[in-house]
């Protein structure tokens, strides 16, 4: 069964895209050791590990490719796309024909069960990515330091968080509403990522698929004894609570990632904003910068030094009131009107 996450691919992963490429002698010697606790013989832990090791470099090459920064993939749009669609989807299906051949080819699966085999590696290893990668990729960089209302709220969404999925996961609804619970988590995961960034997401993320995983191996909530999903086998039912926790980390980081890009293009106008402001500045003559209304909006500092004021106190004024000479500011709003028309 495809339990998640796979640790051997999730910090492959990770690992490849915070550290590069050079990383790949521990990925294949760590994946071997850890295929040699299974029923794989030697030469099959191998065949394994290598395709685990090529996967993962495969999925870092993707990524790469969408984004200039690859440590920082989770802010950017392009970044999120490579990581859930070319690398989790794309890049798995490496490991996942590696694995399934060795399995058949090894004894333990029948050759009639391959593609059986194959959509269950491929799945698992692709709920991984999507679902643990993220948290390695978010927390594997420098903390900010947080200030006390994000701490607040952290705390506020936890106890949202947690009320929400003792409601959709450990709740038994009633048959007419046992689709409506689990869309609950859809507004708490998109709140968590507006707010609080893709560290708080990709923890949201793994408590949730901890809970899935609980509910479909104890019987619980949606899949309790008097539910439908309880007559659906436990391989199956794995998968569906599965595919539900990757749409909800998908939605959470997709979300997370557009808030990135908005911050940074809004921290570059107010920047660009600056540097402009400090050119005119920098002008000797007045310079005043207004609308079709004739309402002030800007200028310089030689503009304020005339007017005997400061920005805070004219920005907004009517310019016919802010000059003394009505005589001139008729002239002028004369003179803009026309040039304007």
């Amino acid at each position: 069964y495809p339990v998640v996450p796979l640790a051997r691919l999730v910090g492959a992963i990770a690992a490849g895209l915070l550290f590069g490429y050079r990383v790949w002698p521990g990925l294949l010697l760590g994946a071997f050791l850890a295929e040699l606790t299974t029923p794989f013989p030697a030469l099959g832990a191998f065949c394994v590990a290598c395709g685990n090791t090529l996967e993962a470099l495969l999925g870092v090459w993707l990524v790469r490719r969408c984004t200039s920064n690859s440590t920082a993939c989770l802010e950017h749009l392009r970044g999120i796309l490579g990581l859930l669609f070319l690398a989790a989807f794309g890049a798995t299906m490496v490991s996942a024909t590696v694995g399934a051949a060795t399995l058949c080819f090894s004894g333990l699966q029948p050759w009639s069960s391959y593609s059986h085999a194959w959509l269950t590696w491929w799945l698992g290893d692709a709920a991984g990515v999507i679902i643990v990668a993220p948290l390695f990729l978010a927390w594997g960089t420098r903390l900010s330091k947080p200030t006390l209302p994000t701490v607040l709220e952290s705390v506020i969404l936890l106890a949202v968080s947690i009320i929400c999925g003792a409601i959709i996961f450990v709740h038994t609804p009633r048959l007419g509403t046992i689709w409506v619970y689990p869309y609950m988590a859809f507004p708490v995961v998109t709140w968590v990522a507006l707010r609080l960034g893709p560290r708080a997401v990709s923890i949201m993320i793994l408590a949730i698929s901890a809970m899935t995983l609980r509910i479909v191996t104890q019987r619980l909530g949606l899949f309790a004894p008097d539910q439908l999903l309880s007559q659906v086998p436990f391989g199956q039912a794995l998968i569906y609570a599965q595919t539900y926790t990757m749409v909800v980390s998908m939605i959470g980081l997709t979300v997370c990632a557009a808030m990135s890009e908005r911050r940074a293009s809004e921290k570059k106008s107010k920047d660009n904003m600056l540097y402009l402001q400090n050119v005119i500045d920098h002008i000797p003559d007045p310079l005043l910068i207004k609308n079709r209304q004739h309402h002030l909006v800007g200028g310089n500092k030689a503009l304020w030094g005339l007017l005997n004021g400061t920005p805070e106190g004219l920005i907004g004024r009517d310019c016919d009131d802010i000059f003394t000479n009505k005589e001139e500011a008729s002239a002028f709003r004369a003179r803009y009107e026309k040039a304007f028309t």
